[in-house]
């Protein structure tokens, strides 16, 4: 991005009471295969990220990316390893960064010496810093084998077999990929001794699979709203959210959480909370508590959601966001 177009983002950001920004280079333009900087003055992400703390100093909390596998392009070309990318991260994270997000990756023992290899790290800048995990639901045959090439992320031989058992059955793929995500999110939770609660989902916009998972992992407790339904209009559940939580919940004052209400009219929409004017760490804390609307609030969580049931393209919506030939890079 040039400087302008950076700076209207960051304002609107801030105007909206935006706390959390992750900080990212980004992908190479579409038809290229190198990211060339529009100027020199944004080359790298630490670059964003000293440029974010120096403009608006402790307002927005900065996430920074890593890579447990090593970075596809990164530090040693043709050579994918962690630790070469270990420098960089460093200097992130005292450039300013806050949280750690991963990215996507399949193989739970890779993650887990990867979250060891930082927490063991002899410059003590990863002890406590919350490292979160990205997970993606398999949701069809084409947009998993696209991802894992594109990320280069390594895919066990018990999922790959599985995978490829299925991979013309759209229902069955998309169970197989609500089983292994929960299963890795308990295997994460359980062998990290519950360091890393909080989870990333990279959904594509469809949202059911993760609806499930949710539910599966114990992430949400359906509470009773605290928004009246009038008449024909749905409820709006509450939830508790467990894990690691953005300084932006911790920001909020009580009784200005975020959260879903009905107009008038019986539509939704989301009342921003009040941020506090005084400095608090992103870390965990006690259950969260934020209004979720899922399937236009009726049914059991995700059952009625409104994205093709079959997203591969063969029966579906050809606008839906799941078709495997569209480029969702």
């Amino acid at each position: 991005m040039e400087r302008d177009i950076l700076d209207g983002a960051l304002s609107k950001a801030h105007a909206a009471g935006i706390r959390n920004i992750l900080a990212l280079r980004g992908d190479p333009p579409r038809g290229q295969e190198y990211s060339v900087p529009s100027s020199g003055e944004f080359t790298y992400a630490i670059d964003l990220v000293k440029y974010i703390r120096k403009k608006y100093g402790d307002w927005f909390c900065i996430g920074v990316a890593a890579y447990p596998e090593g970075h596809v392009d990164g530090s040693s070309p043709g050579l994918q390893d962690p630790r070469l990318d270990l420098p960089y991260l460093r200097e992130k994270v005292r450039a300013g960064g806050e949280f750690i997000l991963t990215q996507i990756f399949y193989s739970v023992p890779h993650f887990l010496s990867f979250e060891k290899m930082l927490r063991e790290d002899e410059s003590g800048l990863f002890k406590t810093i919350p490292i979160i995990p990205a997970v993606m639901p398999i949701q069809t045959y084409q947009s998993f084998r696209r991802m894992t090439k594109l990320t280069n992320a390594t895919i066990p031989a018990d999922l790959l077999a599985h995978v490829e058992g299925v991979k013309t059955n759209d229902e069955a793929i998309k169970q197989l990929g609500v089983d292994y995500t929960v299963e890795m999110i308990n295997q994460i939770r359980a062998r990290t001794e519950h360091r890393c609660m909080g989870v990333h989902f990279c959904t594509f916009n469809l949202e059911r699979s993760v609806a499930f998972v949710l539910e599966r992992t114990g992430m949400i407790s359906p509470r009773e709203s605290s928004t009246p339904a009038g008449p024909g209009k749905p409820k709006i559940e509450i939830v508790d959210v467990l894990g690691i939580t953005s300084r932006l919940s911790s920001m909020m004052d009580d009784d200005t959480r975020n959260r879903a209400i009905l107009d008038d009219e019986g539509h939704e929409r989301l009342e921003p909370p009040r941020p506090r004017h005084r400095r608090e760490s992103f870390r965990t804390t006690p259950a969260q508590q934020f209004a979720l609307a899922v399937s236009e609030g009726q049914g059991e969580l995700g059952r009625e959601a409104n994205w093709d049931e079959f997203p591969n393209g063969r029966w579906g919506d050809a606008r839906s966001p799941g078709i495997h030939h569209r480029d969702v890079a």
